[in-house]
């Protein structure tokens, strides 16, 4: 994903800048299995993941009791 995105922004000619942005938070962001560890921390039971769009993106998803 690296670069992906700014090569994209580039074959569209979009603001590259704000391709650059998205490269770097999904780069911060948490490996799933940690992200997962994280919620299951803050009181989530359940937690799963489930990729989309050839792993680009995931659904994260948990039970938290009341």
């Amino acid at each position: 994903m690296g670069i992906v995105a700014p090569q994209v922004a580039r074959w569209f000619k979009q603001n590259k800048e704000a391709y650059q942005y998205l490269n770097e938070s999904s780069i911060a962001f948490p490996d799933r299995h940690l992200f997962t560890d994280i919620l299951k921390k803050v009181g989530y039971a359940d937690t799963s993941f489930t990729p989309l769009s050839l792993g680009i993106c995931c659904i994260y998803a948990g039970t938290k009791p009341e």
